[in-house]
């Protein structure tokens, strides 16, 4: 994509500006790849609809359109790996569902969450082990996983006694992580909430009173 210019421009003009970029680049242009970035640019959208249901900035029908094609590659695909993005998928789903309420949701893919979730207790019950640093990416993206499924209010007391064991070790990595955080946030792209939609959420904590704790999780 061709990408915008955020810096020089006041907070409002900004979030109007990555908003239309995003409807532009992602609904009419739907493509496949799950490390696309769809998943955040409509998290940023469910976010925009709450707390701007008067200006129409994002519109019902664009969340309904966006997460209807990001379900159907959530239930399609078949390759579950780290490198694919697909429990990152999995994460925005979790969190969506606590965001839009479950009514947003078939069985079908709730199902499916529940399937992931019984493979990631096993995965980190059997093959995850706190003291290696190689596997601290584990540690990342479970913690915002666990962090997720208690935002959706679908957390269960397996997933918070396998959630302590991964955080045990990596408590103040944790609090480091938070602190690198703009850090991580481009504002030159891409799509995700690394780039775009990430500096939209930010632009929605300052203008709206979106709390930082709300979203910042998912980075």
């Amino acid at each position: 994509f061709s990408g915008i210019q955020i810096e020089n421009t006041d907070a409002v003009t900004s979030l109007k500006l990555i908003v239309e970029y995003l409807k532009i680049n992602c609904i009419p242009n739907l493509k496949g790849g799950l490390c696309f970035g769809n998943i955040g640019a409509l998290i940023l959208f469910a976010h925009c609809n709450t707390l701007q249901k008067n200006d129409n900035l994002v519109c019902d029908s664009d969340i309904e359109q966006l997460l209807s094609y990001v379900k159907n590659e959530f239930l399609t695909t078949s390759d579950r790996s780290y490198e694919s993005g697909f429990l990152g998928l999995t994460i925005g789903l979790e969190y969506l569902y606590g965001l839009l309420g479950k009514d947003y949701f078939d069985e079908e893919v709730i199902d499916k969450l529940d399937e992931i979730n019984s493979a990631s207790l096993n995965y980190i019950t059997n093959f995850y082990n706190p003291d290696s640093d190689s596997q601290f990416y584990i540690f990342r993206i479970y913690n915002s996983y666990f962090k997720t499924r208690e935002y959706a209010n679908r957390i269960t007391t397996m997933d918070r006694a396998i959630w302590d064991k991964i955080l045990q070790k990596n408590r103040e990595r944790e609090d480091e992580n938070q602190e690198n955080l703009y850090s991580k946030i481009s504002n030159h792209g891409p799509v995700g909430l690394n780039g775009y939609s990430g500096n939209g959420l930010r632009l929605l904590s300052e203008l709206y009173g979106l709390k930082m704790d709300e979203w910042t999780f998912l980075i």
